[in-house]
């Protein structure tokens, strides 16, 4: 395994469209557009487009009124402005270079750097099942008094034994529940997703909705697509714009109406599924890490784009990914055997040392990173740097699964030989 400190160099240029690197259509002949798509405490992410008159020329980026690159416009483009200050407004412009006499101009933008998030959060740890009998799969944070687990936990109650799959936090106490079907437990539950307490999407080897009361499970209705394997996670922008991963490197898409099986690879696994909705294009790009067993090196990222193609992504050689999350497309954070972001054509180590395997990975922006995995595990980026938190490492066993929103996080996995839930508040 590799792990070494983040190398930053002034900027990054790369193509517009992770999943395809040929030329995109150009925008409209003879116009510069110049937009924000992302910033955090030290980066910019801004996106080029340029009009036909000026491709293959020189173009240059201006920040705050002085340039700072030079580039061909070849295509559309996504740049990274970095070792910029945190909590920094910067006005961006894009304009033609040399020449004598007339100079085309983008419209000004202005981009402002994030403040770092708080590296201090007060964590209470709850137990909710034993070791060896309940196994906790994931973790849902609705808001900071609806927190949802699931699983597969046991409890003997008057000496009968009861199964649920799942486990509510609601601000004061922890307390059992179950998805049943037809009247029966639905089994292991080994992901969750939830928009609102009454908008909440489960997986074991098909999908359920359940909308507070009841529960709906998919499977059976015609022209569903079976895939054959356990769904690991979940990700979608509403109930009608779902994703679901299962472990066989399988990915299915929900649309509201009908489903389609977008990709399934012999021998692969995929643990982990990400997504965002581009803000300005309106379209949808999903990434899942698919492990080969028989050969990491052959990982891969899948790659989904807005038309439902599935393209592939190589690894760095030997890397064994595990969870991805990216906040708005630009970097992909993956995480694994290392923690590494990516830039179409190139990873990047992410600077997080350790030498623990990572298990997941999310956030609520740039500035406000979490990972979590073996021997306890957890850290958290703000924007500047990294905070291994000593209260967690090597006294938990596990921390497979957690969850950010906001200020609250919940981590989920196994402490002196019991399950828990590490429920912390950002001060």
């Amino acid at each position: 395994m590799r792990y070494t400190k983040a190398l930053f160099s002034f900027f990054f240029l790369f193509c517009l469209n992770s999943c395809n690197l040929l030329d995109p259509p150009v925008s409209e002949s003879g116009k510069f557009e110049l937009s924000v798509l992302d910033t955090s405490s030290k980066e910019v992410y801004l996106r080029i487009k340029t009009g036909d008159r000026f491709r293959n020329e020189e173009i240059t980026l201006k920040r705050n009124g002085f340039s700072v690159m030079k580039l061909r416009a070849s295509r559309d483009t996504v740049i990274c402005d970095t070792l910029l200050s945190p909590n920094t407004k910067y006005t961006y412009q894009v304009a033609e270079s040399g020449g004598v006499g007339f100079q085309k101009h983008s419209e000004k933008v202005i981009a402002s750097t994030l403040s770092p998030t708080s590296h201090h959060v007060s964590w209470q740890v709850h137990y909710i099942g034993e070791a060896g009998f309940d196994s906790p799969w994931d973790v849902a944070i609705i808001d900071e008094n609806n927190i949802w687990v699931s699983g597969n936990f046991t409890r003997n109650e008057s000496g009968v034994e009861k199964y649920y799959n799942l486990v509510k936090w609601d601000g004061l106490k922890w307390s059992d529940d179950a998805a049943l079907y037809k009247g029966s437990i639905y089994g292991v539950l080994y992901s969750i997703f939830a928009f609102s307490k009454s908008d909440v999407w489960v997986g074991n080897n098909t999908p359920a909705h359940g909308d507070g009361k009841n529960w709906f499970f998919y499977g059976e209705e015609e022209n569903y697509p079976e895939m054959h394997t356990w769904i690991r996670k979940i990700w979608g922008t509403s109930s009608s714009d779902m994703y679901f991963a299962g472990e066989n490197g399988s990915v299915l898409k929900y649309d509201g109406k009908s489903w389609k099986l977008l990709t399934e690879v012999s021998n692969g696994f995929t643990a982990d599924i990400c997504g965002y909705k581009d803000e300005i294009t309106g379209e949808k790009t999903v990434y899942c890490p698919l492990t080969f067993p028989s050969d990491i090196k052959a990982s891969k990222l899948i790659c989904i784009s807005g038309n439902d193609q599935a393209d592939f992504i190589s690894f760095n050689a030997g890397m064994e990914p595990s969870s991805v999350w990216t906040h708005r497309g630009y970097p992909v954070y993956v995480a694994g055997t290392g923690l590494y972001y990516y830039t179409p054509g190139r990873w990047k180590d992410a600077g997080l040392v350790t030498n623990k395997f990572i298990d997941v990975v999310r956030g609520s922006a740039l500035n406000d990173i979490f990972v979590s995995g073996a021997m306890g595990l957890l850290a958290h980026y703000n924007g500047i740097d990294w905070m291994v938190y000593p209260e967690f490492s090597d006294h938990w066993d596990v921390i497979s699964s957690l969850d950010v929103k906001g200020n609250t996080i919940a981590a989920v996995g196994i402490l002196n030989n019991k399950v828990a839930v590490a429920v912390g508040k950002r001060n």
